[in-house]
């Protein structure tokens, strides 16, 4: 589990846990990995990115046997991951301090962000470095910037926003804010999960504050208006990453749960939460192509006796109703 709980208040109302929810696969316990982040290929396939070991996995949810894709040499975990062209991905990946020395258990080390380029149509798949960067706090979340050859990525330690040519390598801060900025004495890693839902609509996570919110952006990923949190999490828990249907944010909540939060701000709760521990470390989410499963990852949790990562689908076809969207 990369994240840890912070206790913050509450600001929204929960509802019942309701979504049929089942597990995909589970990493076994003996050799414990965590999964940070998901994406979903046009075939179907899952690709499940890994803070252990830096690696980029497939994993067909039908016939759910895990797939070694490629190992990034030189970073020790892989982050992020967002489509930029058909079945070529761009990746966020670096450096990071676990262990109760650490505050809040989890720190990027900084200085060691790097952005990659995964290739899947060759085979094997390729792999090149995009660029280096080192400014960089905690590079996390990853999102293509709609009408050009950019990426924006959350940075975790930083409280920014990177804005990356994909093409040249080129880079440069494209948004900061305090409502992306860490809270160093409790949480070290601050915004987290990005989505650009339509064109002009950046929304965000902040791990650190708890918050999940917006920002209006403009062509170039700069700032069109303020920064406007939507929502906090429930007490006790924190935002990590997230997919967007209909306007509604369904974000992957540390340390066991999964919460819809539509445009209007409230948060309801759809798997997990309370005492069940079937979600260990909820780490982020994404679609199927038809829009009907949420598929879900978990980090699973360290120590002497080790969950290791998850990947689970929800069914939130039977439930859904046409949600209000973001509009810039």
């Amino acid at each position: 589990m990369l994240f840890k709980s912070l206790c913050l208040a509450v600001l929204t109302a929960l509802a019942a846990a309701t979504y049929p929810i089942e597990l995909v696969y589970q990493y076994p316990n003996t050799e414990y990995q965590n999964i940070e982040n998901v994406a979903v290929r046009s075939n179907g396939q899952l690709l499940l990115t890994l803070v252990t070991g830096a690696r980029l996995v497939q994993l067909n949810p039908a016939n759910p046997i895990p797939e070694d894709i490629v190992t990034v040499v030189g970073p020790q975990s892989i982050i992020g991951i967002a489509e930029v062209e058909h079945d070529v991905f761009v990746v966020s990946a670096g450096n990071f301090s676990f262990g109760p020395q650490v505050i809040g258990g989890v720190a990027g080390v900084p200085g060691t962000g790097a952005v990659y380029s995964i290739d899947l149509n060759e085979t094997p798949a390729k792999v090149d470095l995009i660029t280096e960067i080192p400014e960089s706090g905690a590079l996390n979340g990853v999102a293509k910037l709609p009408g050009c050859d950019s990426v924006l990525i959350a940075d975790s330690g930083l409280g920014a926003v990177w804005k990356v040519n994909y093409k040249t390598g080129d880079y440069k801060t494209a948004l900061s804010a305090p409502e992306f900025a860490p809270v160093p004495e409790f949480f070290q890693l601050g915004i987290n999960g990005i989505r650009i839902p339509e064109k002009g609509v950046l929304l965000w996570t902040n791990s650190a504050q708890a918050t999940y919110g917006v920002v209006y952006i403009d062509e170039y990923g700069s700032a069109a208006g303020g920064v406007q949190v939507v929502a906090t999490a429930p007490n006790g828990t924190n935002f990590d990453d997230f997919a967007v249907k209909e306007g509604a944010a369904y974000i992957a909540t540390s340390p066991n749960a999964v919460y819809k939060v539509p445009y209007d701000g409230s948060v309801q709760l759809i798997a997990g939460g309370g005492d069940d521990m079937t979600l260990a470390g909820p780490t982020s989410a994404a679609f199927s192509k038809d829009g009907c499963t949420l598929y879900v990852t978990t980090g699973g949790a360290g120590g002497p006796m080790p969950i290791s990562g998850q990947v689970f689908a929800i069914d939130v076809c039977a439930y859904g109703k046409k949600e209000k969207r973001w509009t810039a």
